[in-house]
């Protein structure tokens, strides 16, 4: 909001100058809520930044209302599956395990629109971005579906099962034995987690 900040970055850096331009004329206004401009990377600058190969990218900025950024960062802290839907006709954001929570309007034929999309991709389990058809035009849809960790509260062999089925389903897996370690473990679970206790 203040035109200087930024967290993250795209393409490995290549494209953060361009980002930060497109962002600082959507904040100015002037009438126009989004911005979008084309970026090339060549080879030697690939390999710079890490990138696998050279190519281009077109790059979209936009406003997020406070509104629709609240949900994203409740869904974020709260262990919960979320997307953001950005267009020409503005963001939405969907988010909740059913998918039923909804932030944003972009015309009653298009919020439905975005939100079954929304739903679907969401459906998948997996954090991606994709290009989908609204209406007589595109939009982007990033989804994040936060990484299930398992907490398991005590040692031995059903333990050593255990996590090595957690690894199987990708998940990350924490072992507590004592009272006030597990009780410290448990306060940062979210509703994204799971817990076994061995007795």
């Amino acid at each position: 909001t203040d035109g200087v900040t930024a967290h993250g970055g795209l393409l490995g850096g290549a494209a953060d100058a361009l980002a930060q331009q497109l962002a600082q004329r959507v904040l100015e206004g002037g009438g126009e809520p989004s911005h979008t401009a084309e970026i090339a990377v060549s080879g030697p600058e690939a390999l710079d930044v890490g990138l696998a190969c050279a190519g281009s990218a077109t790059v979209f900025a936009h406003l997020l209302p406070s509104a629709q950024a609240a949900l994203l960062g409740e869904g974020f802290l709260g262990g919960h599956p979320v997307a953001l839907v950005s267009c020409s006709d503005g963001v939405l954001v969907v988010a909740g395990a059913g998918a039923e929570q909804v932030s944003g309007d972009l015309g009653e034929d298009l919020t439905q629109q975005a939100v079954e999309r929304s739903r679907q991709l969401m459906r998948a389990g997996v954090s991606r971005s994709a290009v989908v058809e609204l209406g007589a035009g595109q939009g982007l849809v990033d989804v994040w579906v936060p990484e299930t960790e398992l907490l398991l509260i005590g040692a031995g062999a059903l333990n050593d099962a255990l996590s090595r089925q957690a690894a199987l389903l990708g998940w990350s897996v924490r072992t507590t034995t004592e009272v006030a370690e597990t009780e410290q473990a448990v306060a940062t679970l979210t509703a994204a987690d799971a817990i076994v206790l061995l007795d």
